[in-house]
Order: C-alpha cells, then sequence, then structure tokens
C-alpha cells in the first residue's frame, strides 16, 4: 500500500472512531471476575457465534526454520497454532452458545484467493461442536495440507463470515489466526470487507502468528472512519506471549506491596490466557452497545 492509499484510508468522511481499550490493565482485568462462567454475562452479551479461520500461508517461520504448522509427530510439544486454538478454547468456551463453530482454512496452494475451505466440509453449516473437536480436525488436516507461499488475503475469508452473520440472527465473532502479513496489494480488498461487515452484528478479531510485519494489520485496526463502528481488532500472539511474564510478576509485586486491587475470586486461568482474553476482548464491550444503538441486533 503506497502513501496516497494511506492518505485515501484516513481522509475517508469519518462514520465512527476508533475504540479505546476497554481493558488496560492485568489487575483490572483479574478484578473482572474473568472466568467460564461470567464472562460473557458481565459484558451484557446475551448470545453470540463463533467462527474461526486458519491461514496457511509459509510466510513465517520459527526461530529453528519450521513453518508455524509444523506438527510434533511425539506430541510432546505444540506449535504456535496449536497453543493458540488451545488458549482459544479455554477463554472463548463462553461465547460457543450452540456447540457449533464454523471453522474454516486459507491461503494453503489448493484452495483459490477468493474462497475458504471448510474444516468440516461434509457439514460445513454445523461446524465443530467444541474447541477439542478443532483442535482435532486441525491436527488431522494439517499433514494433508499444502502451504500456499503468497501472503493471505484477508478480503475473502471476511466476506464469508459476513454471508453467515447475515444468515444466521444474532451477535457473531470471527476469529482469524494469521501467520503472514497483509501485502499492499491485498489492502484496500480488505479495508472495504471490513467496512462492509460493519453493517453487521459482527466483530473481528484478527491474531498474527509469528512476528510479522504486522503495520498493514494495525493501519485496518485504526484508519477505517468510514465504518458504522470499529468492528476490527488486530492481537500479535508473540507478543502477548513475551509480555505474560513479565506482566505476572509485576502484578505478584503490587499484590505483595498492597497496591493492587483484587475484588475477584482467584482465576482459574494462566497468565497467558489472562493476556490472550484482554487483548482479543478488550473492544467487544464497547462494540456490542455500539451494535445495539445501530439495531444490528
Amino acid at each position: 500500500m503506497n502513501n496516497n492509499d494511506h492518505m485515501r484510508l484516513k481522509n475517508s468522511a469519518p462514520l465512527s472512531c476508533a475504540i479505546s481499550d476497554h481493558f488496560q490493565d492485568f489487575g483490572r482485568l483479574l478484578s473482572y471476575e474473568l472466568d467460564n462462567d461470567c464472562l460473557r454475562r458481565n459484558m451484557n452479551i446475551e448470545s453470540s457465534n463463533l467462527m474461526i479461520a486458519v491461514d496457511y500461508t509459509t510466510a513465517n517461520l520459527t526461530c529453528d526454520g519450521k513453518n508455524l504448522h509444523s506438527l510434533d509427530p511425539s506430541g510432546e510439544s505444540v506449535n504456535p497454532f496449536q497453543d493458540a486454538l488451545t488458549r482459544l478454547g479455554r477463554v472463548l468456551v463462553e461465547f460457543d452458545d450452540d456447540r457449533s463453530i464454523q471453522v474454516w482454512g486459507f491461503g494453503d496452494a489448493k484452495t483459490p484467493d477468493n474462497t475458504v475451505f471448510s474444516f468440516t466440509p461434509a457439514k460445513p453449516m454445523d461446524g465443530c461442536k467444541c474447541f477439542n473437536e478443532i483442535w482435532q480436525r486441525y491436527h488431522e488436516l494439517t499433514p494433508t495440507i499444502t502451504l500456499g507461499e503468497e501472503p493471505a488475503t484477508l478480503g475473502p475469508v471476511i466476506r464469508h463470515a459476513s454471508a453467515v452473520a447475515r444468515k444466521v440472527t444474532g451477535f457473531h465473532m470471527l476469529i482469524v489466526l494469521i501467520s503472514s502479513h497483509l501485502a499492499g496489494e491485498h489492502l484496500a480488498d480488505t479495508a472495504q470487507a471490513i467496512v462492509d461487515a460493519s453493517t453487521l452484528p459482527l466483530v473481528i478479531i484478527v491474531i498474527g502468528m509469528g512476528d510479522g510485519p504486522w503495520d498493514n494489520m494495525k493501519v485496518l485496526d485504526n484508519q477505517l472512519p468510514q465504518r458504522q463502528f470499529d468492528n476490527y481488532h488486530f492481537v500479535s500472539f508473540q507478543k502477548v506471549q513475551h509480555a505474560a511474564t513479565k506482566e505476572r510478576k509485576m502484578f505478584v509485586h503490587r499484590i505483595q506491596d498492597g497496591n493492587a486491587e483484587r475484588t475477584a475470586a482467584p482465576c482459574e486461568l494462566d497468565p497467558l490466557d489472562l493476556l490472550f482474553t484482554l487483548q482479543i476482548l478488550m473492544d467487544v464491550p464497547v462494540q456490542y452497545e455500539y451494535m445495539c444503538k445501530l439495531n444490528l441486533l
């Protein structure tokens, strides 16, 4: 994307403004009664539908030169996608109302750029019944997939989720696990898909796997004022991982010094789960309020 493209995004007639982070502190998150029985209720979200998309491109590698989808035959270790899916299962289990999570792959060598493939091809609309099934299907499918060599484009994924949101009533959350940067030639199409989706009760949360670069993802997070509401949020999984230990140590020190508030019972989630939840859901309460004000729900 060139400078003129950036200026067009920034100078479009504003219909919405970026949502400031709702949760900004690790201690506040703990005091928010963060457990699987009341998280969604505290956000005033009555019902919800989850959708997940997984990027199958080769753009990012691990520190030892393996692709981020490499599976350990012994099962003793997990790759970043397995780790993220496991943690998503722990922190988003309550948002899976109907025990039906549509899961798609995209960016592989066989799937055209303008479409996705289902993790459950025999029953694509039914999807997976739980995160354990998602994890199992990922483990079964991944060895059979030839990774694509081109950077992924998000436009088709967002439009596919938008089509679901038009057919099925209620609040929808699309989680995209992406391992490649968003190339400049795909930015305008992705931006338009996000703008179009802002007329629907759909939030889009993109989780960057690996070290990026994520510059264009951040552009989409902050520079689309023509949306009806701020419906897109980007999270770097690697950044969350690096911050988890540091934040935990800092919070423990504040507890020991008597400078942190803890009004809730001890949380069952580990520090990385907590920060992951913080980053994923920080905009959702305000996004839901906007949906209600715009009569999208």
